[in-house]
């Protein structure tokens, strides 16, 4: 679940099994985020430290402030449940930063090829 309040960003995972209590949270409080995009029991998680992880991914990416003029350099990140994980601690859990782009969308990736591809509608302007 990502969510957005003005010009920060938060990504959050509920516990199903006790009313939706926040279970992890990573905020951001200078960019929102765009819908994440979820892919089920990939092959692997493709990314530094994914190897072999067949649990679910999601990833996701900064999305345009309101106030912000143009698109101004953005991240996009994924979240994998780590291997063994069941659910007593979130200590082990993170967000993994996938890469630095100069891009920003407001639409969820679109992630196949079992995890390997993804496909992302951006948005890149500027006024001159």
């Amino acid at each position: 679940l990502t969510h957005n309040r003005l010009s920060s960003g938060t990504f959050t995972i509920l516990l199903s099994n006790s009313d939706g209590f926040p279970f992890f949270s990573k905020h951001d409080p200078n960019q929102p985020f765009s819908p994440p995009g979820v892919f089920y029991n990939p092959r692997e998680g493709y990314y530094q430290g994914g190897f072999e992880n067949r649990n679910d991914l999601v990833v996701w990416a900064y999305r345009p402030r309101i106030d912000e003029v143009g698109v101004g350099l953005s991240s996009s990140f994924a979240f994998q449940f780590p291997i063994g994980f069941v659910g007593d601690s979130d200590d082990s859990l993170s967000v993994h930063l996938l890469n630095n782009i100069t891009w920003q969308t407001i639409s969820a990736p679109k992630i196949f090829n079992q995890g390997y591809s993804m496909n992302i509608a951006v948005t890149k302007s500027s006024f001159r």
